[in-house]
């Protein structure tokens, strides 16, 4: 048992080091984590610019919601899931 406890620290040394397999996996999740820690703080500051409540049985007719005037100065957080709207993009 220790010598897996070993093997898995000195491995997890390696991986920071030389960036081996699984380093972009979990760079890639902690730069997520931030992005939303981030966003989320901006929710609760009320620095939320625009969100959508769409019910289910008219999400078809309403996927894009366009706004007046000079649009959203801030990013723009989009929301699906995967394979969804791929007559907008087939690829």
């Amino acid at each position: 048992m220790l010598a897996i406890a070993l093997a898995s620290f000195a491995y997890g040394g390696l991986v920071v080091h030389y960036e081996l397999f699984p380093f972009s996996i979990i760079a890639d999740g902690l730069k997520t984590s931030r992005t939303m820690h981030e966003l989320h703080k901006e929710i609760d500051d009320g620095q939320f610019l625009h969100f959508a409540e769409v019910p289910s049985d008219s999400a078809a007719s309403r996927r894009f919601q366009f706004l007046q005037g000079d649009g959203l100065s801030g990013p723009v957080l989009w929301q699906g899931g995967r394979y969804q709207f791929l007559e907008h993009c087939p690829d």
